[in-house]
């Protein structure tokens, strides 16, 4: 065992140096593997190093010009749901009639989420809703909007906003339902949607999806809503986009009149 003398004149030499055979292996070393990894990328990556082309982006990360002009069902996040039967649920109306799901069989239902206090993408939303309507013309009269509220602070209908109750009262065959905490939640978690309220602010967030329902009350297809956000929650999108939207929304409901497989 070291003295503490020992280690104090241990310390005061430093650290052993290297022979000068070892760091010169060393350097041989290095050199070797450096030329096999640029060799390794040539061979195995095509030759194209780093001028290679960058993977695609997702349709989560595309330009305003991509979802302009790319596939509507990618810019929708449009998926085809293994066909059954969409979870039922009764809720309660603007003009406080109960009303069920499955009283909407025979039409499409597009079934919308979003606050009760259109303070999230509400506004973009009832405009591609309304745009889509427009679209419809006459199947219109076969597809039902029916939107659920996401706002867990404002349940009553006394609590929803002057635009939610006047594009439904615009629309005759668009219902905003509400209800009781305990039959939200029900709705909410039936259908993938996730409720957070911050406790600092009490701002509500939640995800954003849209279904396809057809005349037999079966899921078909889900989309997934989407809006630019500023600094300051105000949450928009750009006309034609919103156009495009609507005519994506129209164009999946009108598949729908006459499914039956």
């Amino acid at each position: 065992m070291l003295s503490d003398w020992d280690r104090a004149l241990a310390l005061s030499r430093g650290p052993e140096k290297l022979p000068r055979r070892a760091i010169t292996w060393l350097l041989v070393v290095c050199a070797v593997l450096g030329l096999g990894g640029v060799i390794g990328d040539h061979f195995f990556d095509g030759g194209l190093g780093a001028s290679a082309t960058p993977p695609a982006t997702t349709s989560g990360n595309q330009s305003p010009q991509d979802q302009l002009h790319g596939p509507l069902a990618a810019m929708m996040g449009l998926k085809t749901l293994s066909p059954r039967a969409a979870p039922g649920f009764t809720l309660t109306a603007l003009d406080s009639r109960k009303i069920s799901l499955a009283s909407f069989r025979g039409d499409v239902v597009v079934l919308s989420f979003f606050d009760s206090r259109c303070d999230d993408i509400c506004p973009v939303l009832t405009g591609e809703l309304s745009l889509a309507v427009k679209d419809l013309g006459r199947s219109a009269s076969r597809v039902v909007l029916v939107t659920v509220n996401t706002d867990p602070l404002a349940t009553s209908t006394a609590s929803v906003s002057p635009l939610v109750r006047r594009v439904a009262g615009s629309q005759p065959r668009w219902h905003f339902l509400t209800g009781t905490i305990q039959q939200l939640n029900r709705v909410w978690s039936a259908y993938g949607v996730t409720i957070d309220v911050q406790r600092s602010s009490s701002l509500v967030a939640h995800n954003d999806v849209l279904y396809f329902i057809d005349p037999e009350g079966r899921l078909r297809l889900v989309a997934v809503p989407f809006a630019d956000e500023t600094v300051h929650r105000r949450y928009s999108l750009p006309a034609a986009l919103e156009s495009r939207w609507a005519s994506g929304i129209a164009a999946e409901a009108r598949s729908l009149l006459g499914a039956r497989s």
